[in-house]
């Protein structure tokens, strides 16, 4: 094996580790966001106001939870997903190339929904009389959340249809239908938002499963580039 060869299968052994490590803090994330009230932690077409916003008073520490750790994750997810866009840029398709890109626009706009989370919507929740002022934001954050799943969602369209493609996959062919599947139903779920049609749990949970899978995904890395 070559200085070079070497080289970048240590980096990628980091890149894979970066990507596992963020995408179960994901997970992690979806967790609190789902123990929390549901108007207030997902994105619900014309959502009941006062709901959103007892629901924000009532779910403060898990909103504020998710919110903390989900920045973490979002930066940690970026890192990692630009690291495999360089590292794998010679052997990788356009698609899966394509798809890391899309991941990483994704999680940066998700860093302002967790960001809404981590603080500013709780904050705002608890000012007298600042119903008008928390409708804007949580209008904001839906918005924010709705367009960062899209996001999310295709660039793991193409990612895993790239590997259900590949000659030497990184996951199980049976794990990548599996994401694929899960990212057309959230995608679904995500676009009839502007049809005025809530699935808010079938959206979070589209994230839980591929989150999971692209923890998986960054476990399998350090063995394919013989690191294991």
């Amino acid at each position: 094996m070559s200085i070079t060869t070497s080289s970048n299968s240590r980096a990628l052994y980091w890149a894979g580790l970066v990507v596992a490590v963020s995408s179960f803090g994901v997970v992690l994330t979806s967790i609190f966001y789902a123990l929390s009230p549901v108007p207030a932690a997902l994105p619900i077409p014309n959502v009941d106001l006062t709901d959103a916003l007892n629901g924000m008073l009532a779910g403060k520490v898990t909103m504020m939870t998710a919110g903390m750790v989900g920045v973490i994750s979002d930066v940690l997810f970026i890192a990692g997903a630009l690291l495999m866009m360089v590292l794998r840029r010679s052997i990788a398709s356009l698609a899966e190339l394509l798809g890391w890109a899309l991941l990483a626009v994704g999680v940066v706009i998700f860093i302002f929904v967790d960001t809404l989370a981590a603080g500013v919507l709780t904050q705002i929740a608890v000012i007298d009389n600042g119903l008008s002022i928390f409708a804007g934001f949580k209008l904001l954050f839906n918005i924010l959340f709705i367009f960062s799943s899209i996001t999310v969602d295709v660039g793991t369209i193409f990612l895993l249809a790239s590997e259900i493609k590949a000659k030497a996959p990184i996951i199980a062919k049976p794990m990548a239908w599996t994401g694929l599947v899960f990212s057309l139903v959230g995608l679904l779920a995500s676009v009839l938002y502007f049809a005025n049609i809530a699935l808010p749990q079938v959206i979070g949970i589209s994230i839980a499963v591929i989150s999971v899978i692209f923890g998986i995904y960054g476990i399998q890395i350090p063995r394919s580039s013989g690191n294991a």
